[in-house]
């Protein structure tokens, strides 16, 4: 079945999504709230004693129920996805208890003023501060206006505490306060920024993914409907001409007694033969389809490749002798044995010969020969003394439906599909097909077989 891609964010669905997403960062993690109360836990420790007792505990109570509150919000949205609640409701009530997070660090921070505090407080104060405002950096970004909220009382406070209380040090420390407010906004706003622009991204090549499985599942369809399609259109064909082809054979043959003029007779063998090419054009269209789709599969077994050659060479003998060319077969001195599929690999004999000699002239040769290379490879060439090719003319010739010579020698017969079809098939044993011609003296074409496929000799009965 076809995804559907869902065309919605093409309305401004995109900036609700990417809010979405940002929000959702916010809620990620429980842990980031549970860091207040611990850090205002240590500071407490700390300080006690240097500040009222009820003070203390009063403000540690209140970073532990904003803590807990946090973690209820986040559990709360978790479990009630399906909610009237928009992702800005969220962001505003994550915001809204941060944002008094934050004033809590500020009231530390002016406690700095009210109270004369050691200096080892003051600069604890001053650092949990800094420390908290760079872990809002990485947790709180996703909201900038959220991580302002509780950035900003964060270091105000004790900038503003540091002031009031006047001294050199407390001056210097507010003024080093204030520089790194700056700058942790500031990257706080590009840090914002750097993933709004990446959220945008995924939900691009989220879009650009069902784009593509949608895609690939209309080229597979239509890729099944040209098989299926093919193979209907083939045996709509054949059968019709198969039974052309056959009554012109009876005709051609008289079975039935003599026609009279013996013009029907000539007539009956040119229906014949105009059959058997159709026929085998439409099967050539056929078989290169299998291959184009992958369709085509290998069926294997022992063969002497020299046997193969033998059979190819008688039937290729009547082209040859009709076409005034001398077809000669090199018979090798060892048995060729190799593990192929023998129905193939004559059909790339055959289409190789049938090749060289429909392209040689009439008192040329085409030359049949089987050899196995030093390194074990099994190769057949196919060699004749036509017409040739140039390099540029030998690669098109490998291209489906491509007929090279036509301004040459004249129209030739097929589509063009033969040396495509023989290079597949080569390729399909783990082999290869290469050509090496030059104009006006010949060309040879090799099919090599790896090594893996050589047998020492027939298999055992």
């Amino acid at each position: 079945m076809v995804p559907e891609r869902d065309l919605s964010w093409q309305s401004g669905a995109p900036d609700n999504q990417v809010q979405s997403s940002r929000i959702d960062q916010l809620y990620v993690t429980p842990y980031t709230a549970l860091t207040n109360p611990a850090v205002a836990g240590l500071l407490v420790f700390l300080a006690w004693g240097s500040l009222p007792d009820l003070a203390l505990l009063g403000w540690l109570a209140g970073m532990s129920l904003l803590a807990a509150l946090r973690f209820g919000l986040r559990k709360l949205r978790n479990s009630i996805r399906e909610t009237s609640l928009t992702p800005t409701d969220w962001e505003n009530r994550m915001m809204l208890l941060v944002g008094a997070n934050g004033a809590l660090w500020g009231l530390a921070g002016v406690a700095i003023a009210g109270y004369d505090l050691a200096v080892e407080v003051e600069g604890a104060v001053t650092i949990a501060a800094c420390g908290m405002i760079a872990g809002a950096i990485f947790s709180m970004t996703a909201s900038f206006k959220t991580f302002c909220a509780y950035a900003l009382p964060t270091a105000l406070g004790p900038i503003i505490g540091l002031l009031i209380a006047g001294g050199e040090a407390q001056v210097a420390l507010a003024g080093m306060g204030l520089i790194y407010l700056v700058v942790a906004v500031t990257w706080g706003r590009q840090t914002a920024r750097a993933l709004e622009t990446g959220l945008r991204l995924r939900q691009e090549n989220a879009a650009l993914h069902v784009d593509l499985q949608a895609a690939h599942a209309r080229l597979v369809e239509a890729e099944r409907f040209r098989s299926d399609s093919f193979a209907n259109i083939g045996h709509e064909l054949r059968t019709p001409l198969n039974a052309i082809i056959g009554f012109a054979q009876s005709i051609d043959a008289e079975i039935w007694g003599q026609l009279g003029d013996r013009r029907y007779k000539t007539y009956a063998s040119l229906i014949a033969e105009s059959g058997r090419h159709l026929l085998n054009l439409i099967q050539d269209i056929l078989e290169f389809s299998r291959t184009d789709t992958a369709e085509l599969a290998l069926s294997e077994d022992s063969l002497d490749l020299q046997r193969l050659l033998t059979s190819c060479f008688t039937m290729l003998g009547k082209s040859a002798q009709e076409a005034g060319v001398e077809l000669t077969l090199e018979k090798s001195a060892e048995a060729l044995w190799i593990l192929g599929d023998p129905t193939k690999l004559r059909q790339i004999v055959i289409n190789l010969g049938a090749n060289a000699l429909q392209f040689t002239p009439r008192g040329g040769t085409v030359t049949l020969r089987a050899e196995r290379t030093d390194l074990g490879e099994t190769r057949v060439h196919v060699i004749d003394t036509g017409i040739g090719m140039s390099q540029e003319e030998a690669r098109r010739a490998l291209e489906p439906y491509t007929q090279i010579m036509r301004d040459r020698s004249g129209v030739h017969k097929g589509l063009g599909l033969g040396l495509t079809l023989s290079k597949r098939i080569a390729e399909l044993h783990g082999g290869f097909l290469s050509i090496s011609s030059e104009v006006g003296k010949g060309t040879q074409v090799t099919v090599a077989l790896p090594s893996a496929r050589s047998l020492l000799g027939p298999p055992e009965s």
